[in-house]
């Protein structure tokens, strides 16, 4: 399939919504411009899940999307483009939670959420052998500057952390700290605590927080040892 042509609403056009959030994407009046390269997450594109997978329908390119932007959100080198700004902005331009979004218009996107670099991310499960692939487009150039691919049965949540470590390693980006790599090391999410996440996630990006709130707790009651449901779960109480 051949990905939707953007072209840049004319300013006229632009909603009061979209210059709201490109006004919150941007340095506030003032202060001292954070200088650290910003990375903006697509949504991932799920191409395969095996026949009758759990996984199916529980918005797994949202929840992926937010796992990986939550290990990348680990190192304090990143300024980490947030997942509601982006895919707010994908929506205002009619490509919510799409991932098959051609060169150029990522590299537009990334301009309008002051974002250095844009990482797409594809997901392919053959009955349990697992493949991620990422491309990561410099948006002042458009051009792409790093294609990488990891691959395996371990869990899911362990490629995901692989994965990051690709794009940092690739893009010659400062690496995680080996306090917080050593920290972080024994974090696990089982496949289901994935599911729920990603669960919650679709929903808060449907609109419906309440929802989301309900599956996280369940995440929490369930997997108590896994801090992305109490995070997000604070986050979206808190707003």
């Amino acid at each position: 399939m051949r990905a939707r042509p953007f072209t840049l609403v004319p300013a006229p056009i632009i909603t009061v919504a979209l210059a709201a959030l490109v006004a919150a994407s941007s340095p506030a009046f003032g202060q001292e411009p954070d200088t650290r390269p910003g990375v903006a997450v697509l949504p991932f594109d799920v191409t395969q899940l095996p026949p009758n997978s759990d996984l199916a329908g529980s918005g797994l390119n949202f929840g992926l999307q937010h796992i990986l932007l939550s290990e990348l959100n680990a190192n304090p080198a990143l300024r980490i483009i947030e997942r509601r700004v982006l895919n707010e902005i994908m929506e205002e331009f009619g490509l919510h939670g799409s991932a098959n979004i051609d060169q150029r218009t990522q590299a537009e996107l990334g301009r309008l959420v002051f974002a250095r670099y844009m990482v797409g991310t594809s997901y392919f499960d053959d009955r349990g052998d697992v493949r991620l692939d990422v491309r990561v487009i410099n948006v002042e150039t458009s051009e792409i500057i790093l294609t990488a691919r990891v691959s395996g049965r371990e869990s899911l949540f362990d490629l995901i952390g692989t994965l990051a470590e690709e794009v940092t390693n690739g893009v010659d980006l400062p690496p995680l700290p080996a306090a917080v790599r050593e920290a972080r090391s024994s974090d696990t999410m089982p496949q289901e605590a994935i599911r729920l996440l990603s669960l919650a996630v679709r929903e808060h990006e449907a609109g419906d927080t309440d929802q989301a709130i309900e599956y996280l707790t369940l995440g929490i009651d369930r997997y108590p040892d896994v801090s992305a449901f109490t995070d997000l779960r604070a986050e979206l109480l808190e707003a």
